[in-house]
């Protein structure tokens, strides 16, 4: 991982580093009971080309399986860059690029800017909230996937 900005202290750094790569192995291999394990209790994801929030673990989970599903996702992404971590006290926030081999509407790679706030939860740096950033064209039909 390619952390090019860093404020913080490193045991927390690595704390989160160790998520990140849990959870970045997951979203790679559709692994959504792995995706949920890395969500605060009341997580919030949001995609804004999808004029919807995705709010509470029932919802979040509905999410990630309906972008997992094989119709979408291939398994082919990139690892993040330009990965910005600011920590302060119990919080942090992300900020990184990432791409990733979507397949619906049609075979496309998805550029994407991530923006995640974090929480100490439980011992544990875990995913309050989620942001995707992308043109509208790239979610076309994503929420519709299994359909």
């Amino acid at each position: 991982m390619n952390i090019r900005q860093f404020f913080g202290h490193a045991s927390d750094l690595a704390a989160i580093r160790s998520m990140l790569l849990r959870y970045k192995a997951a979203i790679d291999h559709g692994d959504v009971g792995i995706v949920m394990a890395c969500h605060a209790d009341h997580a919030e994801i949001s995609a804004i080309s999808l004029d919807s929030v995705y709010t509470g673990k029932n919802q979040v989970r509905q999410f990630f399986e309906n972008l997992f599903s094989p119709a979408v996702k291939e398994d082919q992404s990139k690892p993040p860059t330009d990965t910005h971590i600011c920590i302060h006290g119990q919080t942090a926030v992300l900020v990184m690029l990432h791409e990733m081999r979507l397949l619906k509407p049609e075979p496309h790679i998805l550029h994407c800017r991530i923006s995640l706030t974090l929480i100490r939860e439980k011992n544990e740096w875990r995913i309050l909230h989620s942001h995707l950033s992308a043109s509208r064209e790239t979610f076309l039909d994503v929420g519709d996937a299994r359909h």
